[in-house]
């Protein structure tokens, strides 16, 4: 019998969080940067993207943040693009001082005619004010085609940190469709960058969004297809261009860990139901490192420390 290497893990009766999952397939999670995904992340109060290393939640209310297991942090969704009225405020004031709180979502495809820099600046600068400390995030809308993309027209003026002091941007490049040659088009995820630095978007400013969604028909594209669910190698390759693009983003987005109803009526596959591997892909990038798959933890009674989990496997 071969030791898995000499691995001891004691656990007080009382608990302790030791960063393993020991049950299902055992886990460990490295530290590293932060990252997020869409959607019903929480079901009957369980936070479930953390299975696969994402630590950046998606929450709309203080009591789904605090709510969250420890190391994971919260992006909180609140609509600023009508400004810092009062609704807004009131619902972003009980969020002030809670240490779970990462950052407030503000707008998703956003265009500057509906969503006004002004209005953004106004949530953006109280969100900065009063909520010390916390970032502010939109996905701003690509107003034209996904082969010639563009973030500002004549009645749309570009969403920009200098006009609207937010911190983050994700342009929403999703390469794979049923229409695209080999059935994706990475190159869509260069367009999307060039596009933003050349209404002036900082690079550093930019997050990188990772399709994880499609199929079924249940979202058209715009060139009468549908979106696909990537494949392993497909993601893989997502990755690696918006890795070649954006080398050290402050947090990624995975659209999406939830499904949901397409403009077709149907539902889509998403990263919660995806096949495995592609949710090892996610489980890998995210710094989740497989356990050994007939990694056996007996629990042995240690009347000193409590319980005792010794790891081997055959």
């Amino acid at each position: 019998m071969k030791k898995w290497p000499e691995i001891i893990l004691a656990l007080m009766l009382a608990g302790v969080s030791l960063g393993l999952v020991l049950s299902g397939n055992p886990a460990a999670r490295a530290s590293g940067s932060l990252h997020y995904t869409a959607n019903e992340n929480f079901v009957n109060g369980v936070y479930q993207p953390g299975t696969l290393g994402f630590n950046l939640a998606d929450v709309t209310d203080k009591a789904t943040l605090d709510s969250a297991p420890a190391g994971v942090l919260g992006l909180v969704f609140l609509d600023g693009c009508q400004g810092a009225t009062a609704t807004f405020v009131n619902a972003a004031t009980p969020l002030a001082g809670d240490p779970k709180l990462w950052g407030i979502y503000l707008a998703d495809e956003a265009n500057g005619g509906t969503c006004t820099p002004a209005n953004l600046k106004a949530a953006s600068d109280w969100v900065h004010t009063h909520l010390v400390g916390a970032k502010t995030f939109i996905i701003p809308n690509n107003l034209c085609a996904d082969a010639s993309p563009c973030f500002s027209n004549g009645s749309n003026p570009a969403l920009l940190p200098s006009n609207t002091d937010i911190d983050y941007f994700g342009p929403s490049a999703y390469p794979c469709k049923t229409d695209a040659p080999g059935g994706c088009d990475f190159a869509v995820i260069n367009r999307y960058v060039a596009a933003e630095q050349a209404v002036g978007m900082p690079t550093a400013a930019m997050i990188p969004v990772y399709q994880a969604f499609g199929g079924n028909n249940a979202w058209t594209d715009d060139t009468g297809g549908f979106f696909a669910v990537p494949t392993a190698a497909q993601e893989t390759t997502i990755l690696s261009t918006w890795a070649s693009l954006l080398a050290s983003p402050t947090f990624d987005y995975v659209y999406s860990w939830g499904v949901q109803v397409g403009d077709t009526g149907a539902t889509d596959i998403a990263l919660s139901d995806a096949p495995a591997s592609l949710q090892q892909v996610f489980a890998n990038h995210n710094g989740v490192v497989a356990a050994p798959s007939n990694l056996n933890c007996p629990v042995v009674n240690n009347p000193v420390i409590g319980q005792q989990i010794n790891c081997t496997y055959q």
